[in-house]
């Protein structure tokens, strides 16, 4: 019986993201495992969660290790220090249950609210601290998020994210870049999204950059349904051969009559049979509040569904867990046997303050205390988050590809002072230029030193925009 990722993904998705990502490029049980996770951030609705907990944010956390078990003694494992510019705050809380993604799958429109990072690690041999990686964060002026780079310094490498958003503020874009080699030539995705009326997405497309070919290849595709009540009910998904597209998997979301998730199915398409099998299924129970107790996670075996994973909270007088505990079915036994444990705690704004991990020790045949993480918080004054219009539909950027010139005008109903820079896929400015202020600019720059490939064209100011060009 398979312990796959996905079942993985679904059980410990309390677990930290590692941001390196060894590859942009997504498998389909990575993808499933995402959709899934985003489908459960949605029904918490942690947005509104952390809004209403404004005036206290996270500035950092930091996990220790059990180093002794008797008498207990604890090591330092690493930590991680959060900036910010202005008056936004950053909840990890409703991330600790259902995880944000850098990669922002689907129509994640979660907003981060922290303008900087600094992760630390402890090297127990010299008992050190030293910088493990940084992430900055660029927000356009409605504080949605631009850029976001993190950069690794064990070893030579970097993650970037650009977003791009149409004039009425939907990221119809999203522009990945990562080098983990130090190569200088970094692996390029990017995200293409259709959105309806309801600014629900219901198309995406994943493309690679060839640079051998000097041109963007499909990769795969999918298209979202939802049901009435607006929520995903059915995702099919594509993969392209070279000529056309193959069908690849099928996601059916079912929900319970409070429009709570029940239960989602995973078939694969079968060419040899031209029918969708079945693959995983995860299924879901909740208490009389709503709140999600069980978490169970099936695989279709010999044609029959058979246990897999099991996820259990237990809740106190609070929104959140106050413990949960992990369990795989054992085939021989016929039973569910525990293998992990946390207990949470949390302030009176109902922020996560301590998470204490527990492991089944085989020989004491019992769970015990492995490491504890401890989050900490400041007060501040909350900012109120405007979405201002997006200037995309006033600017346009000219011809793509470009050769020698790049002409970009841009016309607006008042005069703006900007700035005009030219980045690499990783963010590094290569030319700025000061834009006249006026209310019509017509800018024509020489690329003609630029080295064939992609780049990001930026315009920051009162407003801020940012789109991409190829030079050939």
């Amino acid at each position: 019986m398979k312990q796959g990722l996905f079942a993985l993904a679904i059980i410990l998705f309390a677990s930290q993201i590692s941001m390196a990502q060894t590859k942009n490029k997504l498998t389909n049980q990575q993808k499933h495992q995402q959709i899934i996770k985003q489908l459960l951030h949605q029904q918490t609705n942690p947005l509104v969660a952390k809004k209403i907990r404004g005036g206290s944010r996270l500035i950092s956390n930091a996990t220790s290790t059990v180093l002794t078990p008797a008498p207990i003694t604890f090591e330092p494992v690493d930590s991680t220090n959060y900036f910010y510019k202005a008056g936004y705050g950053y909840d990890p809380t409703s991330e600790v249950f259902t995880p944000d993604f850098d990669i922002n799958f689907l129509y994640d429109d979660y907003k981060n609210y922290y303008d900087s990072s600094y992760h630390l690690s402890y090297d127990n041999f010299s008992s050190t601290w030293s910088g493990s990686d940084s992430t900055v964060c660029n927000f356009t002026t409605g504080h949605k998020m631009a850029h976001k780079k993190s950069s690794f310094f064990i070893f030579t490498g970097f993650t970037s994210n650009t977003y791009v958003y149409d004039g009425m503020g939907r990221k119809t874009e999203q522009l990945d870049s990562s080098d983990f080699s130090g190569s200088g030539t970094p692996d390029i995705s990017k995200y293409l999204f259709t959105l309806n009326a309801s600014n629900k997405v219901t198309f995406l497309e994943y493309k690679i950059w060839d640079n051998g070919l000097m041109t963007w290849v499909s990769d795969y595709k999918d298209s979202i349904f939802y049901n009435a009540n607006n929520d995903i009910s059915l995702i099919k998904s594509y993969t392209y051969n070279g000529s056309g597209w193959d069908a690849d998997y099928l996601i059916t979301i079912n929900y319970t009559g409070a429009n709570k998730i029940s239960n989602i199915l995973y078939q694969f398409w079968d060419s040899g049979s031209s029918t969708w099998l079945n693959e995983d299924k995860t299924e879901f129970t909740y208490n009389g509040s709503n709140q999600m107790m069980v978490t169970k996670y099936l695989t279709w075996d010999a044609g029959a569904w058979m246990n897999n994973s099991l996820d259990s909270m237990y809740y106190g007088a609070g929104n959140y867990p106050v413990k949960r505990v992990i369990y795989e079915w054992k085939t021989s036994s016929l039973a569910w046997e525990a293998v992990s444990r946390n207990d949470y705690t949390y302030n009176s704004l109902d922020q996560i303050t301590q998470d204490m991990a527990y492991f089944w020790n085989t020989s004491l045949n019992s769970l015990s205390l492995d490491k504890i993480t401890d989050y900490h918080y400041a007060s501040y004054t909350p900012q109120a988050v405007q979405e201002s219009a997006n200037i995309q539909s006033q600017v346009k950027v000219y011809p793509i590809p470009a050769q020698n010139k790049l002409n970009v005008n841009i016309n607006r109903t008042e005069s703006k002072s900007s700035i005009l820079s030219i980045c690499d896929v990783s963010g590094k400015i290569l030319s700025t230029y000061t834009l006249p202020n006026t209310t019509s600019v017509q800018q024509e720059l020489n690329i003609t030193d630029l080295a064939a490939g992609i780049y990001l064209l930026t315009i920051t100011g009162e407003e801020n925009y940012t789109t991409r060009f190829v030079k050939e």
